[in-house]
């Protein structure tokens, strides 16, 4: 196990970001809104995420994720949320460059605040802050979790214009862990919304610093994302997206569903 945590380190570890990175948004989004849930009231969050990675040197990964989330509102303007994360990859062989291995396990539970402090007088623009941390609940001998807890804080930006939505989030992390990778990591993304009838279609995109430590100082993961969100009803949605990372080492696509119940 050891052998496969040192030499496939940055693929599992980027494949559980990529997956437990859309727990932070309303899914299928990366880029989060400025929207809370007001006092007293409770969004619980159903979705799953499933990525390939593929490594001409190295082989292929499979990543499944299952996220449960839970927010309360705690005043009109504070959310608290936690998400707790159930993780499955399948590494496959390339050339014995690493053995195969299947694990599955808790993931690393991640508890956040989202505080909305500006509104314009119109309700047109708004600005959030969200604090969160990490904590090292997943097994890190089987590569399901960090290994330590980890910290970031997000800046977030709305417009809304009638059934347009346009977002912006800028954010740094403290990619505290167990495996070497780097542990200063920022990132930044925009999305844009249209409502049409029962649906918001979205359009996400974003780029984020590199975790591997044997990439330049200065290289960027690059992303594209597109999904759909269906409104039941006003409390109820459904919701599908797919995820497209650009690197030239490797591939990777993600695609998920996910379901949001509020009361």
């Amino acid at each position: 196990m050891k052998a496969i945590k040192n030499i496939s380190l940055s693929s599992i570890t980027c494949a559980v970001c990529l997956c437990s990175n859309f727990a932070f948004a309303a899914h299928p989004l990366n880029s989060d809104d400025t929207g809370v849930q007001g006092a007293k009231h409770w969004q619980f969050e159903l979705n799953t995420d499933r990525s390939r990675i593929k490594d001409d040197n190295a082989g292929k990964l499979t990543n499944q994720s299952i996220n449960a989330g839970l927010t309360y509102g705690i005043t009109d303007n504070l959310d608290f949320a936690i998400n707790v994360p159930y993780e499955m990859y399948n590494l496959k062989d390339n050339a014995n460059y690493f053995p195969s291995s299947s694990q599955k396990g808790l993931g690393d539970i991640t508890a956040q605040f989202k505080w909305n402090f500006y509104n314009s007088v119109d309700n047109k623009f708004s600005l959030a802050l969200r604090p969160a941390i990490t904590f090292a609940t997943g097994n890190e001998d089987k590569s399901l979790g960090n290994g330590k807890s980890t910290q970031s804080l997000n800046l977030l930006a709305q417009y809304t214009l009638n059934d347009w939505a346009f977002l912006f989030n800028a954010g740094y992390t403290r990619n505290n862990n167990s495996f070497g990778d780097r542990k200063s990591l920022w990132n930044t993304s925009a999305a844009a919304l249209y409502t049409i009838g029962k649906n918001t279609i979205a359009l996400d995109a974003g780029i984020e610093r590199n975790a591997d430590p044997s990439s330049d100082a200065k290289k960027v993961l690059p992303y594209i994302l597109i999904g759909d969100i269906y409104h039941l009803n006003k409390d109820l949605d459904l919701d599908i997206g797919y995820r497209h990372d650009f690197d030239k080492d490797s591939s990777s696509d993600s695609i998920g569903v996910g379901l949001t119940k509020r009361w």
